[in-house]
């Protein structure tokens, strides 16, 4: 993984929570959970079905964006860690291996969702060989 691969990972989540307002469904999340506390919530089977597939919806993409989000934070370390000589370079190819694979099943995700078109997702990165030599500069 090189630093210009890092950097490129760092801006794709960056528009992975605008596009996806990730900021807004975990208000959003937070509000319609809150709804399903009403002692009534229940008394209307159909409309509490809506509200639990909301809810799972919400879910879904917000925690989808936590794990890339912590996946991310989990490379930043590994990174330092190989530059210490505390972790090997084939270890960083594999998380980021991972994390781009999280990512871009997101992405396909979105795409696949009907709300969200085609030109709308972003393009996937080449995926490190594990074997090749890491690249920090």
């Amino acid at each position: 993984m090189t630093s210009d691969q890092f950097k490129g990972l760092a801006k794709r989540i960056v528009e992975i929570r605008e596009f996806l307002k990730i900021d807004q469904k975990k208000l959003e999340l937070q509000e319609q959970e809150l709804k399903t506390h009403d002692p009534e919530f229940w008394s209307d089977p159909k409309a509490a079905e809506i509200q639990m597939k909301l809810i799972q919806e919400l879910k879904f993409w917000v925690n989808g964006f936590i794990d890339i989000e912590n996946k991310y934070g989990d490379l930043e370390v590994l990174q330092d860690f190989v530059k210490e000589e505390m972790a090997s370079e084939q270890e960083l190819n594999v998380a980021y291996s991972v994390l781009v694979d999280l990512m871009e099943d997101l992405e396909s995700k979105m795409k696949n969702d009907l709300r969200y078109t085609a030109s709308d997702v972003y393009l996937p990165f080449p995926k490190p060989i594990v074997n090749d030599p890491i690249q920090l500069t």
